[in-house]
């Protein structure tokens, strides 16, 4: 199977076939917590140290992709000091 191939493939749940080879298929995750436009000259202004606001607001909701896909939708929970993702929805309707 090729990354081509899982382009086609339509649900989260379609990749669960339990074949070995794609159980060790890795795939870059991504998680985008809010989107801003700056004018260029903003954003060639930014120095080490500057704070860029993301957005977020309490219960904003965030986004997970795989391979720059929509997968699913959730939020930014803090778990053992660190922050994680929570999956709330999964982008093709299904529950978690």
């Amino acid at each position: 199977m090729t990354i081509r191939d899982l382009d086609d493939i339509d649900s989260p749940g379609a990749l669960r076939t339990g074949a070995p080879l794609l159980d060790q298929l890795e795939l870059p995750l991504e998680v985008r917590l809010g989107r801003q436009v700056w004018s260029l000259d903003r954003v060639l202004g930014l120095r080490a140290g500057d704070a860029v606001p993301v957005g977020l607001e309490g219960d904003d909701v965030v986004t997970l992709y795989v391979q720059d896909r929509p997968f699913a939708i959730g939020e930014l929970v803090v778990v053992d000091g660190r922050f994680a993702f929570r999956v709330r929805e999964l982008a093709h309707g299904g529950a978690p």
